[in-house]
């Protein structure tokens, strides 16, 4: 990550590349890098307007590192290496894995989603969470932000998977509400996607029970591990939209068993 914390020089050294252009919605993350500038994390080097983009998303990203969303049912906690062995035990179930377009079969699997996870993470464009029971602190899954885009104010929540023992009870849902409003007033996103395979009705009919819009399929989309062909099919939430969604989703949670 050096490269981008050479880049934000153009903070201190080329305001002309945000003067007059940054979007409203930009301030909590210029924030960050601002602070970030003025205790030194910032070296020196050329600037550029893609390199304060590049290099604000990336600082951004690793100052949420950290975060922990806390919410009635689950706390969503930094995934960390230290984390593999608890997600061993509950994530070899075949059918979490169903429709997924690599399959997780063995503790080496799992040790490849976390090392991708915390790879992305590192290059400011994945913000992984391990799912956990509030009250007993165990993990029931792992979710994650990914396909970050701060230069265009959108993510992609996903990558996400709870051991069926906690299908159905609301654990999923609390973990989005508590991503989208992070997504939103934190990170002051004007959009948050969604994909999954068109045939896993479970997954669209999750995605759909979140209130967000469905925007269509990419027909051919991927190829998956055993050489197949997935269609995918995208949905979205939007910064005007989250009001609304959220006073659904808060009613939804307030009203669920448990």
């Amino acid at each position: 990550m050096g490269g981008y914390l050479d880049q934000a020089r153009c903070l201190q050294e080329n305001p002309q590349f945000f003067t007059g252009t940054v979007p409203e919605s930009f301030p909590p993350l210029l924030s960050v890098v601002t602070t970030l500038a003025k205790v030194g994390r910032v070296a020196s080097g050329p600037g550029s307007p893609d390199g304060y983009h590049s290099a604000m998303g990336s600082l951004a990203i690793e100052a949420h590192g950290e975060t922990v969303l806390r919410g009635d049912r689950v706390v969503l906690t930094p995934l960390t290496t230290g984390d593999l062995d608890e997600l061993v035990r509950i994530g070899l179930d075949p059918r979490i894995w169903e429709w997924s377009p690599f399959p997780i079969q063995t503790k080496d699997d799992i040790r490849g989603y976390v090392s991708t996870a915390l790879e992305e993470r590192a290059e400011g464009r994945s913000l992984p969470f391990v799912t956990r029971h509030r009250e007993s602190g165990s993990a029931i899954g792992c979710t994650r932000f990914g396909n970050i885009a701060l230069r265009d104010l959108r993510a992609e929540i996903g990558w996400t998977w709870v051991a069926p023992e906690h299908w159905r009870t609301g654990a999923n849902a609390e973990a989005k509400l508590l991503m989208l409003n992070f997504a939103f007033e934190t990170l002051g996103l004007r959009r948050v996607e969604f994909k999954t395979d068109e045939r896993n009705v479970r997954s669209r009919t999750a995605i759909e029970a979140l209130g967000a819009t469905f925007e269509g399929t990419l027909r051919k989309h991927m190829i998956t591990e055993g050489g197949g062909v997935r269609n995918s099919v995208y949905y979205s939430i939007l910064d005007e939209e989250w009001p609304e969604t959220k006073e659904h989703l808060q009613a939804r949670r307030a009203s669920a068993p448990g």
